[in-house]
């Protein structure tokens, strides 16, 4: 259970850390006095992790239980 927890949290903040960097991206973007310039570490970062693809790789190493299985 704690696990799971920890699991959402980090999900949740990795979420919120991804929304952080696009908006500053948008800020450097839109700021006359900040030079543009493509960063692709920065664009790479702003893509979200796939949720489904977290489950379903926990799953294909055993770190999901049938039960946890069964309420999805």
């Amino acid at each position: 259970m704690r696990a799971r927890h920890d699991l959402q949290v980090n999900l949740l903040t990795e979420q919120k850390v991804t929304k952080l960097i696009h908006l500053l991206e948008e800020l450097r973007r839109d700021l006359p006095m900040v030079r543009d310039r493509h960063d692709p570490q920065a664009t790479a970062m702003q893509e979200g992790a796939d949720t489904d693809e977290v489950v379903s790789a926990l799953r294909e190493v055993g770190l999901t239980s049938d039960a946890e299985r069964s309420r999805k």
